[in-house]
């Protein structure tokens, strides 16, 4: 190509000392751990769970499918991802009906103080499992909303006036208790280690109580007292996993928001944005 470049320059008249020649050399800026999904709503669709049957009934079938999306490609066709998303399940006011049958998420806890069923959401469990065994190495936790019972609204899908923050100021404590202690869970009977844990997903959409799916509208004010108390509390029980953030849905937000989170300016390991 530069030979090229270099006859259409002598054509036009340019002389040959005036080119450069220079060279371009290729250096390493960033690296791709890996790549791979959110199972969640993936799992209740692939195994069924609540109210949501199996798309893909056959046990084979079933298995071929997630031979399709982890592993490794030098042995067998597939996307080879290495890298599963958690949605640490908070589950609805068992009285409400108006989510998708895919995306209603069983929680592990009923309400304050309540016993942990950890024999609950057993289709993302089952699905986790599966990823690791084809080979998956980078686990994610992630909070959708917090558990309907500390929410304003006592809905998990958002505020009753969207936009609003929906976690009670009295409730931030029990919030960070719920998600540390499913992570410490996974790690000690699970076997699974998540790397991170992000307790906002998607903090500025305009999640409405009523909505189809689970979701929680979080100021930065909020983030700034959580997050830190989540770290601490992390630390306190002996767990190596950080706290991600922001997860926004643009780039331009996720800027913003991370000029503004005070908390994080030594403490958060991963910046992250909803893709």
């Amino acid at each position: 190509m530069a030979a090229g470049l270099e006859a259409a320059a002598s054509d036009q008249g340019i002389p040959e000392g005036s080119f450069n020649k220079g060279q371009i050399s290729a250096r390493s800026a960033l690296t791709f751990r890996g790549w791979g999904m959110s199972l969640a709503w993936e799992a209740n669709d692939l195994y069924g769970g609540g109210r949501q049957a199996a798309k893909i009934k056959d046990p084979a079938q079933q298995s071929a499918y997630m031979d399709l999306l982890f592993g490794d490609p030098a042995t067998r066709l597939t996307l080879g991802f290495n890298i599963a998303r958690y949605n640490i399940a908070v589950g609805d006011d068992p009285k409400h009906a108006h989510m998708r049958a895919d995306a209603q998420m069983e929680g592990y806890q009923s309400g304050p103080g309540a016993a942990f069923d950890w024999t609950r959401d057993a289709t993302q469990r089952r699905m986790l499992q599966e990823a690791k065994r084809r080979g998956a190495n980078i686990f994610e936790a992630v909070s959708y909303p917090p558990p309907y019972w500390i929410t304003v609204s006592g809905c998990s899908s958002g505020s009753k006036e969207r936009g609003q923050d929906n976690l009670r100021p009295d409730m931030q404590e029990s919030f960070v208790n719920y998600l540390a202690t499913v992570v410490k869970h996974f790690r000690d009977v699970e076997d699974i280690r998540f790397e991170s844990v992000e307790p906002f997903n998607e903090p500025d959409g305009n999640w409405g109580a009523g909505g189809s799916q689970e979701g929680y509208s979080a100021p930065i004010a909020t983030q700034n007292a959580v997050v830190p108390m989540l770290r601490s509390r992390l630390q306190h029980d002996g767990l190596d996993t950080f706290v991600a953030g922001v997860d926004t849905n643009n780039i331009s937000t996720a800027v913003g928001d991370l000029k503004q989170l005070k908390c994080c300016g030594g403490g958060r390991d991963r910046p992250a944005r909803h893709s």
